[in-house]
């Protein structure tokens, strides 16, 4: 492995772990690890339940057959710039050739585009790797606004694409990064003024960074965070121990699905405190997680989120064999499992019950 890469990859596990242990640390200091519960109103994001995967943008049409018309989700997550080339996740907007990724990339989603209206997919747009460093300089929220206002007006009236995701997790400083994101939604609201804008926090878009988040003053705007936890769990192999079972314990507590109710108390308290949506973008568990611990953290998970009424995608399909539903949890054995793994027929079961969007 590159030496870069395998520093970033250390670098960015130390941050999530930062981040677990701040979650911990949250829910103790206001008591909500001593069981308290708590339930949201039932909202629906634009009159719809959302239910689908992260995809990559290399996809293809069968892909999205297969996602769409066959599998009856109603939502991909579209990471424009995750896959230009591996320099990207690190330069971010400071590309030396970002016009020309940035054009390449939009080709590829306009390629797609009219099979996802083909198959009822719609389209969050989430503006990936490209989108890096962007609390860095002023001169890089500049490019970052100006590269939202292209995609507003050359998207606007693309009934496809449903929301835009400004920014996927970004780092920096809470404050910096406030400002950019309210600058940008009215930037966006001033092109486009329906489609859903979404906010990820700070802190890699993490529960922990939530907290740090200020609403911003713009309509249609819903609050987007990743589901990880625990990391030691979800990301284990990845620099991380492997057999790490769930449930298990983790961190001085046993996590289970009565432990993430309360980890996710912080987020519905946003939810209510500022009466906004919540759209989970990513959650995921490593398919070789030992057992059937990936299946029994994914329905825990999305039990929790159907509970809420938040949108979810998961991450991903057809992106990286390590998060696929396809394959066992036999990390050397590539080949897809007859009749669907249990983790594949779960998210099946929860989007068989989608309504699917019609473009005609």
């Amino acid at each position: 492995m590159n030496k870069k890469i395998f520093f970033i990859c250390v670098l960015s596990l130390i941050i999530l772990t930062f981040c677990t242990k701040s979650v911990i640390a949250i829910l103790e200091q206001n008591n909500y690890l001593l069981g308290v519960n708590n339930s949201s109103s039932s909202v629906k994001w634009n009159n719809l339940k959302l239910r689908g995967t992260m995809v990559s943008t290399y996809i293809t049409k069968d892909d999205l057959k297969i996602l769409g018309k066959d599998g009856n989700a109603n939502v991909i997550r579209w990471p424009l710039g995750s896959n230009y080339n591996r320099d990207v996740k690190y330069s971010g907007l400071f590309t030396d050739n970002y016009e020309q990724a940035m054009e390449e990339e939009l080709k590829r989603l306009d390629a797609m585009l009219p099979y996802c209206k083909e198959y009822g997919l719609y389209v969050v747009l989430d503006f990936h790797d490209l989108s890096k460093r962007v609390t860095e300089s002023q001169w890089a929220a500049d490019r970052f606004i100006k590269t939202w206002k292209f995609i507003a007006e050359k998207y606007k009236d693309d009934k496809a694409i449903i929301a835009y995701d400004i920014a996927n997790e970004p780092e920096g400083e809470a404050s910096a990064w406030n400002t950019i994101a309210e600058n940008t939604a009215k930037a966006i609201r001033a092109i486009d003024p329906d489609k859903t804008i979404i906010i990820e926090p700070v802190n890699l878009g993490t529960i922990e960074g939530l907290g740090k988040l200020k609403p911003v003053d713009v309509s249609g705007v819903v609050y987007s965070i990743h589901m990880y936890l625990p990391y030691e769990f979800t990301h284990q192999g990845i620099d991380l121990p492997v057999n790490m079972p769930y449930p298990g314990n983790y961190y001085g507590y046993y996590w289970n699905k009565d432990l993430l109710r309360l980890v996710f108390k912080p987020v519905l308290d946003f939810q209510k405190k500022y009466g906004v949506e919540i759209y989970i973008g990513e959650f995921s568990a490593v398919r070789y997680a030992p057992g059937n611990s990936a299946y029994l953290y994914l329905k825990d998970v999305i039990e929790l989120f159907e509970e809420y009424s938040w949108n979810w995608t998961y991450h991903a399909f057809r992106q990286a064999d390590i998060w696929s539903l396809e394959l066992g949890n036999d990390y050397y054995n590539k080949t897809p499992v007859a009749g669907g793994t249990d983790r594949l027929n779960l998210i099946r079961s929860y989007f068989l019950k989608n309504i699917k969007p019609s473009f005609n």
